[in-house]
Order: structure tokens, then C-alpha cells, then sequence
């Protein structure tokens, strides 16, 4: 009989996509998703941060693997203009977790990524495998609740 191993430990490519509030709650997130990278498999990472029309990216720390959307950079008809994300869409990947976004356009290109599974967590995203509730919204709660999810799940 084979052992059935969780999805967690499988994921070797991940996508994150965050939504950021303010400085606090980014580096909150970037400690938690940390903690939760330390002891996985994860080889390849993408971070996709959605951030609000008046903030500047140039104002933000740029990191190799952060990606920084904003509203500003989709058309009228929701098309993102540019390349932007087209490192990300390049690859393939062995999940996505979505810690939601609000830039409507960003679901359909999401859709676009080549990955096996997509979670949705505390979000109204439509397109993804599974939705997780957390009961709260701290970082720490909802990062570890999603990996105590993932490692239940079989792969």
C-alpha cells in the first residue's frame, strides 16, 4: 500500500498573491510566508503583490521575486498593459495560493498560469480549487491556516 503524501509537501513551484494594505500588514505577511517557506520543498517562488492606484511602486522595496500590480496597469477593458507578469507566466507551477486581491482584471490573467492547484483563502476569487475560511484576518493566522489546510490535503 503507498503512502499518500500531503499537497504541501509536493509543491517544489509556488505563486502567492497578496494584497497589500499598509507597510505593517506587508511585513507581517513577508514574516509569516517566511515561517511557512522555511521547512517546505518550495524551489521556485513568485510573489505577486496587488497594490492600491495611489501608492507608487517606486516607493515600495523592490525584491527579485515581489511582483507589484496595480489598478494603473490594466486598461479600461481589463488587459494588463506591458509585460509585467510575463516572468510569471512563463513558468510552471505546482500551486498558487491567493490571499485575494481587489484589481479586477488580475482574475483573468491569473487564469493564464500553468499550475496544478489553486487555493483561495478569505477571498472571493472564483477561479481557484478550493476556498479556505480562516475565522481571523491576522497574517499569522491566515498563513498557518493555510498550510495546516495544504498538508491535509493529498496529492
Amino acid at each position: 500500500m503507498t503512502e499518500m503524501t500531503s499537497l504541501w509537501k509536493k509543491v517544489e513551484n509556488l505563486v502567492v498573491v497578496f494584497q497589500y494594505r499598509n507597510e505593517e500588514h506587508y511585513r507581517a505577511f513577508r514574516k509569516e510566508l517566511d515561517v511557512m517557506l522555511n521547512d517546505s520543498k518550495v524551489k521556485m517562488l513568485d510573489i505577486i503583490v496587488t497594490i492600491p492606484g495611489e501608492i507608487k511602486k517606486e516607493d515600495l522595496p523592490p525584491h527579485r521575486l515581489i511582483h507589484f500590480i496595480s489598478p494603473k496597469d490594466f486598461n479600461w477593458l481589463g488587459k494588463m498593459k506591458g509585460d509585467l507578469l510575463d516572468s510569471v507566466f512563463s513558468k510552471k507551477y505546482d500551486l498558487v495560493i491567493n490571499f485575494g486581491h481587489d484589481i479586477p482584471g488580475l482574475d483573468k490573467q491569473l487564469k493564464k498560469l500553468k499550475v496544478k492547484f489553486h487555493v483561495g483563502v478569505n477571498t472571493s476569487v472564483k477561479d481557484v480549487d478550493i476556498h479556505v475560511k480562516c475565522k481571523g484576518t491576522d497574517m499569522h493566522e491566515m498563513v498557518s491556516f493555510a498550510k495546516q489546510t495544504l498538508e491535509k490535503l493529498s496529492a
